[in-house]
């Protein structure tokens, strides 16, 4: 199966010059004919869809902004990156960076694995071999872990944010080192501390 690039790059500025909004979109489409693949690239249409709505509202935010404060220039970049394609599952991470004019961006991540047989969103459960409360156990395990070595990186609910997560609901990704599971900024720690994450070995798990 062929994989191709799409990217789309504008800058906007105002009358004297100054850049009001950067934004960049970078996303693969695939190559097939098949039915299951077509559906996948029809979702990634759809976050293609959703990040120009982004780059709109985030426009006109700036312009609104700008108009009362010196210029500060806003700027979106959103890339989708496929980071396993093997054993009829390919997975995507989508990073996705903006600032506004606040203390500092806003980086998020969010994931997606589908299966290229169905063209159907998979969840940890469907993936795993393990049962569901091994899965589960094993994450907090990890987790717990991090979280006692370093707790003043972590907020004091993280432990509880953890185990109260269903685990079709956890974050997570596929990649040559395994499924990795990850939390957001702000979802169990400080921005400060990034995506915090915990590897699973896909061949144990």
């Amino acid at each position: 199966m062929e994989i191709i690039s799409e990217t789309i790059h504008h800058k906007y500025r105002d009358h004297n010059g100054n850049v009001l909004l950067t934004f960049f979109y970078q996303s693969p489409i695939l190559k097939d004919n098949t039915s299951a693949v077509q559906s996948i690239n029809y979702f990634l249409e759809m976050q293609k869809a959703e990040a120009l709505l982004q780059e709109k509202s985030l426009l006109a935010d700036s312009v609104e902004f700008n108009k009362y404060y010196r210029t500060i220039p806003f700027e979106s970049q959103t890339i989708i990156e496929i980071t396993y394609n093997q054993n009829n599952l390919i997975s995507f991470l989508k990073t996705n960076f903006v600032y506004a004019g606040g203390a500092h961006p806003n980086t998020t991540r969010s994931s997606y694995t589908f299966s290229l047989t169905t063209g159907e969103q998979v969840n940890l459960i469907n993936i795993t071999k393990k049962k569901p409360f091994e899965i589960k156990q094993a994450i907090i395990n990890i987790f717990l872990e991090k979280i006692k070595k370093n707790p003043e990186q972590f907020f004091p609910e993280a432990i509880n944010t953890i185990e109260n997560t269903p685990l079709s609901d956890f974050h997570y990704y596929i990649n040559d080192n395994g499924i990795i599971i990850y939390f957001n900024p702000y979802e169990i720690a400080p921005y400060v501390a990034g995506f915090v994450e915990a590897k699973l070995d896909l061949n144990t798990y």
